[in-house]
């Protein structure tokens, strides 16, 4: 889930990348994001990297393992 650091509202439309993949994926409104279908190394680190304009971009380090769901939360600090 994607949400703003200060509010704690959910941010809909931001980019989500999975690096070192192409994979990307849009937030909803609920500010949640997934990728399906993946086909990555088992039990990997990725980059996960969080865009919206207006927002600080956020990186933040994942651990994939095959067959298994993660949620990750994602705060997006305002620029200043």
């Amino acid at each position: 889930k994607v949400y703003d650091a200060y509010t704690g509202m959910p941010i809909k439309d931001a980019l989500v990348s999975l690096s070192p993949s192409a994979h990307t994926s849009l937030t909803d409104y609920d500010g949640r994001f997934e990728f399906n279908d993946l086909k990555l190394q088992d039990n990997q680190q990725y980059l996960l990297q969080v865009q919206k304009e207006s927002y600080e971009t956020n990186n933040k380090p994942v651990t994939l393992i095959l067959g298994r769901t993660i949620e990750v939360n994602i705060p997006l600090r305002k620029e200043n």
